[in-house]
């Protein structure tokens, strides 16, 4: 078809005349639907969660940042003239209704986008927190990587914790859960992981626990950084006059009743049966539940050697010369203990960083019906300190060393699982393996799973793959004692 004279230059007349329309129009719609100023919303950074004084009610504690801190004028040394966060609770049939109190009370909408941590009470656990997580599954605003925690105590306690190494109490939980598995003390669990376990057959969730524990005795009074009333300011710490000469308190100190300086720990772990608490992992429970659940990380051990199993101690002394050869500056290793004395030193000891990988876990099905477990954890250690003058470079002493290392991981195992059985649960997920390899078997023992599982046989296996002895190696410096100086190594 033909085009007609001057049908073009009409068509890009047009396109030039729409070009500088649609422009502005993007400029006039320019911008975030659902944008959020911060001074125009409260952002909760922990949440903690206790029972109400009325029976079915909760009282929901937020921790808030103190805006005013963050725009707000400074002092005369850089440092905010007011706390940089505060603690205000609520109390409500549930959660939601707590929430809106909770926006009522601070005059801004509550946001827990950022709310690192969710700490629930003991005896709020102890009822079941099946209806709180149903809560936290909903809402768009908590998120899958928050973490949640047990508290020994009242959850309102952990958050009004203030003055320790971080200003804000969850920033220090949240560094604590993260290096949980350089110390072996307990184990970062997210939300999204809780609900994998609470979803999971044949496995039993855990939290785990944070306590507020005093550090040291002062006499001074207690701070409170509870918002008091409706669109008030923390309140004033009160405390006796100081003696002249020394500092006044830091209103941001920790401080708890009876004027004792207070600090927050994360140790252990909280086990729960479906979603009710039921008991808590403590001390070596707790290391040999994590290295059943996670391997280990960098983690730290300390074993003593029992005296029939301590390998002699030694000492350095110069070889014998032939006349006129002169001095050497060689030495070796020599036993301190004479040749068929039966006197023994004391008992040595050793730390070593562990790490290892999750363990292998099997479950073992008998033609007869006979089930077993069998548990493989393969370790690499480096020795951090030798105490007892071992030679190292002897193999004898080397295995003994390597044995020991093995013996402790396995008692401490051993220990965790006999606590399960105590509490009937299996937070290590025996029953998930049985059901993913022999279903048809798991459904025929799923319904008294936790009892079956307290009598079943596991055979724990824990190799020792490979031992470093660090930047030094041979006899420690303090196995020399005794030896004359000009024989030793300048």
């Amino acid at each position: 078809m033909r085009r007609k004279p001057g049908q073009e230059s009409r068509r890009v007349g047009l396109f030039s005349l729409l070009i500088p329309i649609l422009g502005l129009l993007l400029l006039a719609t320019a911008g975030c639907w659902d944008h959020l100023e911060m001074p125009d919303v409260a952002w909760i950074l922990g949440m903690g969660i206790d029972l109400g004084s009325k029976p079915g009610w909760y009282r929901v504690t937020a921790m808030v940042i103190n805006t005013r801190t963050t725009f707000g004028p400074v002092g005369p040394q850089g440092s905010a003239t007011e706390p940089a966060n505060f603690v205000v609770s609520a109390e409500a049939p549930s959660l939601l209704e707590a929430s809106r109190l909770l926006t009522a009370r601070l005059g801004r909408r509550a946001y827990y986008v950022f709310a690192d941590v969710i700490i629930i009470a003991g005896d709020v656990a102890k009822q079941g927190i099946a209806p709180l997580e149903d809560f936290f599954s909903r809402d768009r605003q908590f998120r899958r990587a928050q973490r949640f925690l047990v508290a020994k105590g009242l959850a309102s306690d952990i958050l009004d914790v203030r003055g320790t190494v971080e200003e804000r109490p969850s920033i220090l939980i949240t560094k604590a859960l993260d290096h949980a598995g350089q110390t072996g003390l307990s184990e970062m669990v997210t939300k999204g992981q809780f609900e994998q376990m609470m979803s999971n057959p044949g496995q039993d969730p855990v939290l785990p626990v944070v306590e507020r524990v005093p550090t040291e005795s002062q006499n001074v009074g207690r701070f409170s950084a509870t918002l008091p009333e409706l669109g008030g300011t923390p309140a004033e710490p009160s405390s006796p006059p100081e003696p002249e000469g020394v500092p006044p308190e830091s209103p941001s100190s920790p401080i708890m009743e009876g004027g004792v300086r207070s600090t927050l720990q994360v140790t252990g772990l909280a086990a729960f049966r479906n979603d009710e608490l039921v008991g808590f992992f403590d001390g070596d429970e707790t290391y040999g539940l994590v290295a059943l659940r996670r391997g280990f990380n960098n983690t730290p051990l300390t074993v003593t050697l029992p005296p029939d199993q301590t390998p002699p101690l030694v000492r350095i002394a110069p070889p014998s010369l032939p006349p006129g050869k002169g001095s050497s500056t060689q030495y070796h290793s020599v036993p301190a203990t004479p040749p068929g004395s039966s006197t023994r030193p004391p008992a040595g000891r050793l730390s070593a960083l562990l790490f290892a990988s999750a363990p292998q876990i099997q479950p073992l099905v008998t033609p007869s019906g006979g089930l077993r477990f069998r548990v493989i954890l393969q370790v690499n250690a480096t020795l951090t300190e030798v105490w007892g003058g071992y030679d190292l470079l002897n193999t004898e002493v080397l295995n003994k060393v390597k044995r020991s290392i093995e013996q402790e991981i396995r008692r401490r195992i051993q220990v965790a699982l006999d606590r399960c059985a105590k509490l009937q649960v299996d937070p290590v997920g025996f029953g998930l393996k049985l059901y993913r390899s022999h279903p048809q078997r798991w459904s025929e023992v799923q319904q008294h799973w936790p009892q079956l599982l307290a009598s079943t046989p596991i055979d724990i296996r824990v190799e020792l793959r490979t031992l470093n002895p660090g930047l030094s190696v041979g006899v420690p410096m303090h196995g020399r004692r005794g030896t004359e100086g000009s024989n030793l190594r300048r």
